[in-house]
């Protein structure tokens, strides 16, 4: 779900989402992009034809016909795939503007609906970056940057009223420096938006402002009644204090105890 974000990403004509690609990952604009369809594993029939979308059903069928009218060409790889290739950035402007997406969250959904039905397998996302000159595949972004990005991409996409987002860990790939700000970046958005965050992160731990957050200690599957105040401490203390792990390594503290 990374690409369909990314592409929402960049169908945004918000300033603040071109500022936050440009700043975080030097994203300078969209180059181009490839959807690739395959025939869905309920499509069996012999009769199914890839003109018509291995017998999708009428409304997906009007989807994927205005999609194809939109792309540049088409690449027929066999009887069961075919790759829709978008050439230019302004062709996913066209794509937004169709009836039946209208917005940049209708482009996303849609492309969950069409791949949880089974017809999308991938999507190729090109774009420019240092000022335009390199371009690069979004299969070349870290786990990490990937995780920035749908986090970002589904706060501004898919938020609306009194939204509830479930973020399990979601400093698993983040740089420390990162991690250190992800309280803050989210705290814009507590307005008319809730978010429920489990971690293990010294860093969120230590940046978690009582202004902007509540944090609880589970054990054992119970929360704990009295949760020690952890903003502001130094993540050392954070992890001997809180987590159990010692400041060093076993064997180097034993062998600096014996040198003592």
């Amino acid at each position: 779900h990374f690409k369909f974000i990314l592409l929402g990403l960049f169908a945004s004509k918000l300033d603040d989402i071109k500022k936050f690609l440009n700043e975080k990952f030097g994203i300078v604009a969209l180059d181009s992009f490839n959807i690739h369809l395959k025939r869905p594993d309920w499509s069996t029939g012999s009769k199914a034809k890839l003109e018509y979308f291995w017998n999708a059903q009428k409304i997906v069928f009007e989807y994927l016909s205005q999609i194809k009218m939109v792309s540049t060409d088409e690449v027929k790889l066999s009887n069961d795939k075919l790759v829709l290739r978008f050439s230019t950035a302004d062709k996913l402007e066209q794509l937004v503007n169709l009836p039946i997406i209208g917005y940049e969250s209708n482009l996303v959904k849609l492309l969950d609906s069409l791949y949880t039905a089974g017809f999308i397998e991938d999507i190729d996302i090109k774009f420019r970056i240092n000022g335009g000159e390199t371009l690069i595949s979004s299969e070349k972004l870290s786990e990490g940057e990937q995780q920035v990005i749908a986090i970002k991409g589904m706060i501004e996409l898919l938020r609306g009223q009194e939204t509830l987002f479930l973020l399990d860990e979601p400093d698993n790939y983040l740089h420390p420096s990162w991690q250190e700000n992800l309280l803050e970046d989210l705290s814009v958005y507590v307005k008319n938006a809730n978010f429920l965050i489990t971690t293990h992160s010294p860093q969120l731990l230590s940046n978690s402002s009582p202004d902007i957050s509540e944090v609880q200690i589970i054990e054992d599957g119970e929360i704990v009644k009295i949760t020690p105040k952890f903003y502001g401490r130094d993540i050392s203390t954070i992890l001997y204090e809180l987590m159990g792990v010692e400041r060093r390594n076993k064997k180097v503290t034993k062998e600096l105890s014996n040198l003592f």
